[in-house]
């Protein structure tokens, strides 16, 4: 899709251009418009044969000339920016009336779509193929255009090189050239390596490297460079790893030495701490950095006026209530509202207490006469112009004040403003709004299978291979869409807060290191088909408190048990077999007037606590510690217990083998969601096998089917749920008082009506369904 240049650079034409540029008034060649309101009746009666016709004739011209102009005048209105900015709301239009989401009705048959290209499917729905949508998109802008004005669409047929009668899609493809561009469309339309279309910001590199200005911009260029040569992720000085590296977030010293930066300082505060550094990689000796230098410039002049460590190397007083350095040779008088850098030294007198010159020559003072005597400066005398009266007066200034030293240096720095505002200039022509479409080569890339036999088998996703009808590797279970379903089992062990999970552990486990895929770092062992073989021989008990026996005693145990187990770390003792006192307590609840109880075991040589039974934990055979600390594993040891160092969770392989797959999924009542009643546990989604499945499962409905009611609870003062009402055949107000069809329809006065009821296949469209009732 290429623009017209012209169009693009002028201001007149492109209104986003207008943002920065000024539409100029401008002479258009050929651009003079001839307005004819009348004819020359006197030379009409000498030059024409019959003046009558050519009379007629004129009108005619009048007319045309008129409906030319109107005809103009709607496609300016049609093509101009408004039109354009509102173009979105034609292609919503279009869109709800292509894919039926603007109407209540289903389709039963192709006739029924919007568009020719479309088909109806089983589910009432019009679906269009991608390739052809927008052809659907021209058969709906000749639809509401094309009738609004036939006269204009007559212009863009013409445009468009398209004649009336041409059949076919000679409109649609000639529209599409116009109006659409070539884009990525299918189910992984949505990847990231196959972009989006549109305009973007995009700057030249090599430019931008060129106008490096500022510190920010270095940083950048590096760090892409860095990236670029290693990835995104990197590690830092303690170890840890994090993603999308930037010199900027390289927070410590030791993180920046790491990569080789220099962690300087931004700012510091009035105590000379500093507030915040960065990490900015090495300049090379010989690169000019604009705005860097600028900076460069106000921070010395500002050094050692403005810094405690400037103040110190010129040997100035620091005056910390001021946050300023009074310089060498000044002296630092504290008065009762702060600090003052004066020129004459502490215990001179204040100046206007001094009436005669010898005394104010005796502390140091310069005397100078006045009209009214003399006065004593302990200072430097200044003069300055009076605003109002213009005249000029004599003023003594006994305070040394930094400003005026600062600016004067200042005046200097700003000669490097040019500079750097001219790099800032030069950087933003490197960029512009650039057209980028989308990624054919990746957007071809992703494939997808039209046989639903997928095969999962051969390291990866692909079609099934109809000339052989293999499955190399073995085979995989399905669902009726031919979907992979079931999983493998997995044994997965986690950290905790005094042993967190790292690789070096996991590979001492023989685990595989997972920081992808979970909430936090996991190790995923593999190869463990069971919660026995998954987890420390301490979490046996554990075990065995989650069996389907333990938990689900009121219900025949399924043919395969899809129970997920899990042991917390921590110390694990059996009272029957270690150094340890039961100890029972009870605790009554006056609002609930309910007794509660609890009980613990308490080591006798540490007499450390760990949890044992409790009232709503009666089946737990072994005592438990959760504290994980060095200590407490010591304590474990001591009292005779095993410690569990890591916690484990073991989930079960589901449809693991031929037999799990072709035994299916029960779908009945049992495993819907069922509570044990004596243990209050809930199950659902087990590997019932299809006896268990039928025998163990209550009738129950195959699928939803909706229906109409009268209304809301208690409206019309029905019950709820009636699919009927007793209507006053006069009136037809409903009679609430008759309920019942066969009462209603014994008087004269009243009449019953049943609520329509929708077609079965209308259940996924509520919009039609309450249409319908």
């Amino acid at each position: 899709w290429v623009q017209n240049p012209e169009w693009q650079d002028d201001p007149c034409c492109n209104w986003e251009l207008r943002e920065y540029v000024c539409c100029m008034p401008q002479d258009v060649p050929a651009g003079t418009e001839t307005v004819v309101t009348d004819y020359d009746e006197g030379m009409l009666n000498s030059f024409c044969r019959d003046p009558a016709a050519a009379k007629e004739t004129m009108k005619d011209l009048f007319i045309q000339m008129e409906l030319a102009e109107a005809a103009a005048d709607t496609l300016a209105s049609m093509t101009s920016t408004d039109q354009f900015d509102q173009y979105w709301e034609f292609e919503e239009e279009c869109r709800g009336k292509i894919e039926g989401w603007d109407t209540d009705e289903s389709c039963n048959s192709d006739a029924d779509c919007y568009c020719s290209y479309s088909s109806c499917q089983s589910d009432g729905r019009c679906v269009t193929p991608f390739e052809d949508e927008y052809l659907c998109y021209a058969e709906c802008f000749e639809a509401e255009y094309g009738t609004q004005d036939p006269v204009l669409f007559g212009f863009l047929l013409e445009e468009l090189g398209v004649a009336r009668d041409d059949e076919g899609d000679a409109f649609g493809l000639a529209w599409g050239d116009r109006v659409t561009e070539d884009g990525c469309r299918g189910e992984r339309e949505w990847e990231q390596d196959i972009g989006w279309a549109g305009y973007q910001w995009i700057c030249n590199n090599t430019c931008t490297n060129e106008n490096t200005c500022d510190r920010w911009h270095w940083q950048d260029q590096k760090s892409e460079e860095w990236r670029e040569e290693n990835g995104d992720q990197y590690t830092l000085a303690d170890g840890s790893t994090l993603w999308w590296f930037h010199y900027s977030n390289l927070y410590t010293e030791e993180d920046c030495a790491l990569y080789g930066g220099e962690f300087t300082c931004e700012w510091t505060d009035h105590e000379g701490n500093c507030g915040w550094a960065t990490c900015v990689p090495p300049i090379p000796e010989d690169m000019t950095i604009p705005c860097m230098e600028r900076d460069a410039c106000y921070e010395t002049c500002e050094e050692d006026y403005r810094s405690v460590e400037g103040c110190a190397a010129s040997n100035g007083t620091w005056m910390p209530d001021r946050y300023e350095c009074c310089p060498e040779g000044y002296h630092v008088h504290n008065e009762t509202w702060g600090q003052r850098c004066m020129f004459a030294p502490v215990g001179t007198p204040n100046s206007w207490e001094v009436y005669d010159q010898g005394c104010c020559e005796a502390f140091g003072g310069d005397w100078r006469r006045t009209d009214w005597g003399g006065s004593c400066c302990f200072g430097e005398w200044y003069t300055y112009v009076d605003e109002w009266s213009g005249e000029q007066y004599d003023s003594c200034r006994e305070d040394f004040e930094v400003w005026p030293v600062i600016d004067e240096c200042f005046q200097e720095c700003r000669d490097l403003e040019s500079d750097c505002r001219q790099c800032y200039m030069d950087r933003d022509d490197c960029c512009e709004d650039t057209y980028v479409g989308q990624n054919q080569t990746a957007c071809l890339s992703y494939t997808a299978c039209n046989n639903r036999r997928i095969d999962n088998c051969m390291n990866g996703w692909g079609c099934w291979d109809d000339a052989t009808d293999v499955c190399e590797g073995g085979g995989f279970c399905s669902d009726d869409w031919g979907w992979p379903t079931g999983d493998e089992a997995r044994c997965e062990v986690f950290g905790h807060w005094d042993a967190q999970m790292t690789q070096e552990t996991c590979d001492s486990l023989g685990g595989v290191f997972d920081t992808q895929n979970s909430w936090e770092p996991t190790c995923v062992i593999p190869n463990v088909a069971t919660a026995e073989d998954c987890m420390p021989s301490a979490c046996q008990a554990e075990i065995e408190a989650r069996s389907w026996a333990k938990r689900f005693p009121s219900y025949e145990e399924p043919a395969s048990v899809w129970l997920e187990h899990w042991c917390d770390a921590g110390c694990y003792l059996d009272p029957a077999t270690t150094a340890v006192t039961v100890n029972n307590y009870t605790w009554f609840d006056d609002w609930a007037q309910t007794t509660y109880w609890w009980s613990e075991c308490r080591g006798n040589a540490t007499d450390r606590g760990y949890d044992y039974q409790s009232w709503w934990d009666k089946e737990r055979t072994v005592c438990r510690g959760w504290d994980t600390s060095s200590e407490a594993q010591d304590d474990c040891a001591t009292d005779g217990g095993d410690f569990v160092p890591y916690r484990y969770r073991w989930n079960p392989a589901r449809y693991g083998d031929q037999a799990a797959c072709e035994a299916g999924y029960c779908e009945g009542d049992i495993n819907q969601g069922k509570e044990d009643p004596i243990t209050g546990e809930w199950f659902h989604g087990q590997g019932w096998s299809a006896e268990q499945c039928v025998d163990l499962s209550e009738a129950s409905c195959d699928h939803h089917c909706p229906f109409c009611i009268m209304g809301e609870p208690g409206q019309y003062e029905l019950d709820w749920g009636t699919e009927g009402a007793c209507f006053n055949a006069t009136t037809m107000e409903i009679n609430s008082e008759y309920k019942t069809a066969t009462r209603c329809n014994s008087r004269n006065d009243t009449q019953w009506y049943n609520c329509p009821q929708p077609e079965l296949k209308m259940h996924w469209d509520w919009t039609a369904l309450g249409k319908s009732c």
